[in-house]
Parts: structure tokens; sequence; C-alpha cells
């Protein structure tokens, strides 16, 4: 059975929006900013960061016009993140070597 960090890590709009909020984990942005920095469709970076907010990964930060969404600050979770994007990396180094 998967944990819940694998679950998290098994959809590809998660895990850019992820990838994005890891490399700038002060930062807040918009759906807009995010659908720029990632690629992803409006559909998709919407259903992704509805997602990560339902599991506590993303916080919104609403205003009258928009939301912003951020890192939530939680430490156990921020060490999943890194270590998942950490192992990718070495995943990917050894494919290319091949």
């Amino acid at each position: 059975m998967p944990r819940k960090s694998e679950k998290i890590f098994s959809s590809p709009a998660r895990q850019k929006i992820m990838q994005f909020f890891s490399n700038s984990p002060a930062s807040i942005d918009t759906i807009r900013g995010i659908m720029t920095w990632t690629g992803l469709t409006k559909k998709e970076a919407t259903k992704a960061l509805d997602e990560l907010v339902k599991k506590g990964v993303l916080t919104p930060h609403r205003t009258t016009s928009t939301v912003g969404y951020a890192y939530t600050p939680n430490k156990v979770m921020d060490k999943k993140i890194v270590k998942y994007f950490k192992k990718a990396v070495v995943e990917r180094s050894s494919v290319n070597a091949l």
C-alpha cells in the first residue's frame, strides 16, 4: 500500500507544482504564475492545487480578487518533498548515464 507522501507524488501536475515551491520555498504565487512556471493548463493547475491544499502541502492566501498559494510550514512534509526530488534527480542521472 503506497504511503501518503507517495500518493502526493503520483500526479505529474502535483510534482511540477511541488518542484516549483521546492525551488522557491518562500514564494507565494497565483494560479496564473504557477501555470507560467510549470507549463500546466488552468484545469491541470487548479486540480493539482486543490489536491495539494487538501493534503496540507500548500496554503491558500485569499484576497478579494485572487488566491495566492504558498508552502505550508510543515517540516515533516518539507523533508519528504526534498527527499523525493533528490531521489528523482539521482534516478534521472542514472538513466541519462546509460
